[in-house]
Parts: structure tokens; C-alpha cells; sequence
């Protein structure tokens, strides 16, 4: 998140639920302070996700700037999950218009060979 940030939360596509919302602290001029964090899981209940429901990450600023910045972000959210049977959960489509845009999105902010899906599976262990 940036200054002038509302909040960033994470829902559900199809009924649009809120599984969980952040709103940062943020000073007279609305200059972000401080974000809240939430340790699902490590800390308390964890939030169940199923693989048959698709899932959003949704930011919303009020900038009083005329032009959006060029290759941002307005948040990042960063999750831990562990399936219940890996076995169900549902393969990565690289060719999903969605996925796509991501992996663009991630290229132009420098994370280079990210649009052809590249990753080094042996560097880690899954």
C-alpha cells in the first residue's frame, strides 16, 4: 500500500465476500503511516480457500495526483496455504488471460522472463 490508500482486501469473485479487509493509518494529509498485519493461521484461525471459487485482491486509494504511476502497485497482499489434498488442487493456466496479465504485470515492474512463466522449481523444494 501507498499514501492515500482506503484499504486492500482479499474476496471472493463470483459472491463478492470479503474474506478479510486492511485499512492503513494514515496521517492528516492521508501520508500512509502504518499497515496492519494479519497472520492467518500462524496466529489464530487461518481462512479456508477452495479451489473451486476464484479469489480477487482488491486496493482502493483516493489519490488527489492526476496520473497513475507508472509500472505500481497500489498493494500487495502476501498469502501462506496449505491444501487439503494437493492432489485436487487445481493446475496453474499460464494461458488464462488473467494469469497472463499478471506475469505482464510482473515484467514491467522488472521481474524479468516472468510473462513466459519461468521459475526455477529446483532452487526450492515445494
Amino acid at each position: 500500500m501507498h499514501d492515500y490508500a482506503n484499504f486492500i482486501r482479499l474476496e471472493e469473485v463470483e459472491s463478492g465476500k470479503v474474506l478479510f479487509s486492511l485499512k492503513p493509518k494514515l496521517d492528516a494529509d492521508r501520508k500512509l503511516l502504518e499497515v496492519p498485519r494479519k497472520l492467518f493461521g500462524a496466529t489464530g484461525e487461518g481462512i479456508k480457500l477452495r479451489t473451486d471459487r476464484r479469489y480477487r485482491i482488491l486496493a482502493e486509494y483516493d489519490s488527489p495526483a492526476a496520473d497513475t504511476i507508472p509500472a505500481g502497485a497500489m498493494g500487495i497482499i502476501a498469502l501462506l496455504y496449505k491444501p487439503d489434498d494437493l492432489t485436487k488442487w487445481p493446475a496453474l493456466d499460464l494461458d488464462h488471460p488473467d494469469v497472463q496479465k499478471d506475469l505482464t504485470n510482473l515484467e514491467t515492474m522488472g521481474w524479468p522472463m516472468a510473462a513466459e512463466g519461468e521459475h526455477d522449481h529446483e532452487a526450492h523444494q515445494h
